[in-house]
């Protein structure tokens, strides 16, 4: 079975958003997803044509938006994405519930909020049902499950570890 094409996306001046997404990366690609990131050297502001390209030869958009702090670039983004797929179950947005939603115009992606507080077991139940939701077959039943969910629940441990960490 061929492994989806992810691109991820982050808030350029987050730093740690850009160092999941960079983790997130690194970490799917040594397990066989292509893994595609923004093409931001040359403009933080504007999405770039290479940027452009990029979510063209992907399957999902994933977003962990985890800071107050945003960027128009990224709403750019997800907007170009919405434009080409008109899909909401191919872009993800994970959102800290502390945080809340800090992009506008989103509503037509597929959102969750996570609490850092709760066990890895029940953040993980909470992204799984969701995306049950959005992948039902006939009659209600659930579909086969994407492996977009192993590489979301990779990003929400790495995030995880992370804030544990932050927080000594």
């Amino acid at each position: 079975m061929k492994l989806p094409t992810v691109f991820l996306s982050y808030n350029p001046f987050v730093e740690s958003e850009e160092t999941l997404a960079m983790r997130l990366h690194t970490l799917g690609g040594v397990n066989g997803f292509q893994m595609l990131l923004p093409d931001r050297f040359r403009d933080n502001h504007h999405i770039s044509p290479e940027t452009q390209r990029r979510i063209n030869l992907a399957d999902y958009f994933v977003l962990f938006s985890t800071k107050p702090q945003h960027s128009p670039v990224v709403l750019e983004e997800i907007n170009y994405a919405w434009e080409r797929w008109h899909d909401r179950s191919r872009i993800v947005i994970i959102y800290d519930v502390e945080t809340g939603r800090n992009l506008s115009g989103t509503e037509r992606c597929t959102e969750v909020f996570i609490n850092r507080q709760e066990s890895m077991s029940a953040i993980a139940d909470k992204v799984q049902k969701k995306l049950n939701e959005l992948r039902t077959g006939p009659n209600g039943a659930p579909s086969t499950p994407s492996p977009l969910e192993r590489i979301l629940l990779a990003g929400l441990g790495i995030w995880l570890l992370d804030s544990l960490l932050s927080e000594r």
